[in-house]
């Protein structure tokens, strides 16, 4: 079911750039004639209001800061991987003190 729901949202996309082939077309019109709900749907995703807030979205969004999200989750993600494996280095080497310290107090 969601594989099909995948296909025809590829179909719905190439549509709307313009790249979607002679087969694919029937596909998607067997896919809209199959049911008015889909029809619906179609026509309210091809809609001149459903771009324009495409449009006015994709205007408000800032790049620079994107970019800075992206570049702080990336940084945040090596240090915790630093932190892991200097965590299991330091495992290493206190596990065997701490063996012997119990070792000598026992």
């Amino acid at each position: 079911m969601i594989n099909k729901q995948l296909y025809i949202a590829e179909l719905i996309s190439s549509f709307l750039s313009g790249s979607i082939t002679p087969e694919e077309e029937i596909r998607l019109k067997e896919w809209r004639e199959s049911s008015p709900d889909h029809e619906r749907l179609f026509q309210n995703i091809c809609s001149t209001e459903n771009f324009e807030k495409y449009f006015r979205s994709a205007k408000e969004y800032d790049n620079r800061k994107g970019w800075e999200q992206l570049n702080r989750k990336i940084s945040l993600m090596k240090r915790r991987n630093y932190l892991l494996q200097f965590s299991k280095y330091a495992a290493i080497l206190i596990l065997p003190f701490f063996i012997v310290f119990l070792w000598f107090i026992h």
